[in-house]
């Protein structure tokens, strides 16, 4: 997206005479070969909101960019693709105090071939951790005795994001994922031939293997 792009997000929706109340920025990062950051606006076409709308609304967008869109972006870099969804008030500034981000790591078939693919997600678990407090959920998905991909879906202010992105490594917190991470992975080694899907939640930072949700697809 970048600063000098910024405005076209406004620029557009006061061409539109539109009002928007949803704004997400999708950020492409890791494996990716997207556009590393792009802007999608939700709202209702001519209705024509105040000037001052438009005005408040490129001022949020300006901070944000600068304050934590990048520091975030920077931080959680070895995720593939991730959405903040942000809601916008009715005079065009931004609520920054609830962003909710969806992200996804797709584990690279080299590592996977060469059953590497602890090591790769080692690597990316480092950076979630330090987001840990804040994070309600994270999906794994296996096929063929590895996992595949992996979905996070947090809750956060923009304040507490950038925090997260300056805290250094919580050790312990590190270890317990990949514990937990390496052990449901035995217990679901015999999925050659299905898909298990299992959404653990995380509470007080930690992954909760006993409340956690299971879902096996498989071909009839």
């Amino acid at each position: 997206m970048g600063e000098e792009r910024i405005l076209r997000l406004g620029k557009e929706a006061r061409k539109r005479k539109m009002s928007f109340h949803t704004l997400m920025i999708i950020m492409n990062g890791g494996n990716s070969r997207k556009h590393d950051l792009l802007g999608e606006i939700k709202g209702v076409p001519m209705t024509e909101p105040d000037e001052d709308f438009y005005e408040n609304f490129n001022e949020s967008m300006y901070f944000s960019y600068n304050h934590w869109i990048q520091p975030i972006k920077e931080s959680l870099n070895g995720i593939d693709s991730a959405e903040i969804t942000v809601g916008v008030e009715p005079d065009g500034s931004m609520n920054l105090d609830n962003l909710s981000y969806f992200g996804k790591i797709s584990i690279p078939e080299h590592y996977k071939r060469t059953n590497k693919w602890v090591e790769y997600l080692q690597v990316q678990l480092k950076d979630l951790v330090r987001f840990a407090p804040y994070i309600r959920e994270i999906e794994f998905r296996m096929t063929r005795y590895t996992i595949n991909q992996v979905f996070v879906r947090m809750e956060i202010s923009a304040k507490d994001a950038l925090n997260c992105s300056k805290k250094p490594l919580n050790q312990s917190l590190y270890n317990q994922w990949l514990a937990t991470i390496l052990r449901y992975h035995v217990e679901c080694s015999d999925s050659e031939e299905f898909q298990m899907y299992d959404i653990f939640p995380v509470i007080d930072g930690q992954l909760r293997v006993g409340k956690r949700e299971q879902c096996v697809r498989f071909m009839w």
